[in-house]
Formats: structure tokens, C-alpha cells, sequence
């Protein structure tokens, strides 16, 4: 009979690791976290055909590494300077130099996308300028 019992549960061992796999491996708590010095950037103005060099600075406040997987501007004007170093380890901070490229007159609000490895899977960062004669 005891015999019985230990091959019974035998049968539900796998389906137990699986879940407790599976469950354990996406806790909340085991992304990194990311934190961004601002979301929101005002380069001023800017001369027609000059460029404008900014920073954006991202900090990993969580105990994982923070993995930079893409960085995705929404246009031609906005080019990041270096693609160096996309790990963060925890409680470090990353800096990536962008230009801005003059090339058409008026307003301009761009994006810059980061995908990154958080529970949130990209953040966007806001780049303001005026492009004047």
C-alpha cells in the first residue's frame, strides 16, 4: 500500500517542477530596473545643417544586470555616438551620446525608443528642439 502512495506521486512529481519552474523564473522582483535621469529632453534651439550633441543617462536600480537590447530613434535626424557597453550591472549608471541633426526647419518632437530587459519591455524618451535659420 505504501508502495502505491510513493508511485502515485511520483506520477505528479515532473508537472510539480514545471510549475514551480515556471513560476519562479518571471517573479516580479527578478527584473532589473531601470532609471532614467529624464524622459522628457530640450535641446534649444537649433541652426538649419548643425547637429547638437545630448545625454541620455539610464541607471539600473535593480539587482539583476540591465541589458540594453535596442535603441531605436524615430528618425534620421537623431543618431546615438556609441553602442558600447549595453549591460549595466546593478546600481551603475550608462551614458549614450546622441546627435541631433538640424535637417528640417520648424518644431521637432522625436522619440527614442530603449528595449530593454524589465518587466516593461521599452521605454520611450521624449527629444524636443527648433530647427531656425
Amino acid at each position: 500500500m505504501e508502495d502505491a502512495f510513493i508511485i502515485n506521486q511520483m506520477k505528479y512529481t515532473p508537472v510539480f517542477c514545471i510549475f514551480f519552474i515556471f513560476f519562479n523564473c518571471n517573479r516580479k522582483e527578478d527584473f532589473p530596473k531601470v532609471k532614467f535621469d529624464s524622459k522628457n529632453i530640450n535641446i534649444g534651439d537649433l541652426k538649419y545643417g548643425k547637429t547638437k550633441s545630448f545625454n541620455i543617462t539610464l541607471r539600473n536600480i535593480g539587482i539583476n544586470d540591465l541589458i540594453v537590447k535596442k535603441i531605436q530613434p524615430s528618425c534620421k535626424c537623431v543618431v546615438i555616438e556609441s553602442k558600447d557597453n549595453l549591460i549595466i550591472s546593478p546600481n551603475k549608471t550608462r551614458e549614450f551620446t546622441f546627435e541631433y541633426h538640424g535637417i528640417e526647419y520648424g518644431n521637432s518632437d522625436e522619440s527614442i525608443v530603449f528595449y530593454l530587459n524589465t518587466e516593461q519591455e521599452f521605454y520611450f524618451v521624449n527629444v524636443h528642439t527648433k530647427v531656425v535659420k
